[in-house]
């Protein structure tokens, strides 16, 4: 969901959006034009024409800036363009403050891997670059809802539907892997859907600097595996941990260990405390999918599936399954192709 700045005045230090009295733009309700350089950039204003709310657009570098459109704990997200190809596109400014010990290089290395990924369901990057000290990354315009907005906001989400998030990511990761990548935090948060039903996993790049030990920076510690959170390991069966927890959170709308403090989940996870069983919450589910969530978090990481396409055919057969039953019916699922080297 997009952060709400209706009544927000300067969204944007002076430092990293400027104005320019000669930028003119038009107001979209009267078509009156107004020049950029007598307001501070990202300022709502109300257009002297039409009286109609506008937001001042600024300029970042070969950016043309016009809203934000999420507040992020790296950083901010804002609807911008490219204006060398006039581009459509999202912008993120990351917050160096929040980024110790991590050098702005660093940072920008994480995301240059991120920009040789492609793939319908990973955010597309497209550059990374600094402005007067300010790291930056562009990647492809995003859908508003979270799957963390969904879960928030609908409380029956439909088994299918979880099976084709999960479906999706895993092939998003899968192909991450054949370019030796991880993610680093699979979370609901950065799992992203669109109108048309596209399914988009955000965040490649921060989500390797994600630190179990900063959980008010990170989000909530149940999502990382416990070689992450112990060790800070990080490789594709953590990814798989994390997903599976997204999955059991998505399916119960509880986290696995309960509404806990962060250091408590943490001491729950260096005890060795297992999961527990999702049927236990909801017996409702279906066993195919109850199945692969439980072995997808597994304590250990070698009891968990050694590849994601081990998971792929499990995941398409449990869709299978679940859309005869609702169709009235059942029908043995037809045989998925497996490629053992992916």
């Amino acid at each position: 969901m997009m952060t709400d700045q209706s009544n927000s005045t300067t969204l944007a230090e002076p430092a990293v959006f400027t104005t320019t009295a000669e930028t003119r733009f038009p107001c979209l309700c009267c078509g009156g034009e107004l020049s950029s350089g007598d307001f501070p950039a990202l300022q709502q204003i109300v257009c002297p024409l039409c009286e109609s709310p506008l937001i001042i657009p600024g300029n970042f570098a070969h950016f043309r800036v016009y809203a934000l459109v999420r507040l992020g704990r790296m950083g901010r997200v804002y609807w911008a363009t490219n204006q060398k190809d006039n581009r459509e596109i999202c912008l993120k400014v990351i917050n160096q403050d929040q980024l110790e010990p991590y050098s702005v290089e660093h940072i920008l290395h994480e995301h240059e891997q991120a920009v040789q990924l492609s793939h319908p369901n990973i955010t597309r990057y497209y550059s990374t670059g600094i402005v007067d000290g300010h790291p930056y990354v562009e990647l492809e315009r995003q859908s508003q809802d979270s799957m963390q907005d969904l879960i928030d906001e609908d409380p029956t989400l439909s088994e299918i539907w979880v099976s084709k998030t999960a479906l999706a990511i895993c092939q998003a990761l899968s192909s991450a892997r054949s370019k030796d990548l991880v993610h680093g935090d699979i979370r609901p948060a950065n799992i992203r859907h669109d109108k048309n039903g596209g399914t988009r996993l955000n965040n490649f790049g921060l989500g390797m600097l994600a630190d179990a030990s900063r959980p008010a920076l990170w989000g909530n510690p149940q999502f990382f595996s416990p070689e992450k959170l112990m060790k800070n390991e990080t490789s594709p069966l953590s990814d798989q941990y994390s997903l599976g927890v997204t999955l059991w959170y998505a399916m119960t709308k509880k986290l696995p260990y309960g509404d806990i403090a962060p250091e408590d989940a943490i001491a729950r996870i260096q005890s060795g405390t297992p999961i527990p069983d999702i049927r236990s919450t909801n017996p409702r589910i279906h066993p195919e999918l109850a199945d692969v969530i439980t072995k997808m978090t597994q304590f250990d990481p070698a009891k968990r599936f050694s590849r994601y396409m081990q998971i792929i055919p499990r995941l398409q057969i449990s869709i299978h399954m679940q859309e005869n039953i609702k169709k009235g019916y059942t029908s043995k699922p037809r045989p998925v192709q497996i490629n053992p080297s992916a």
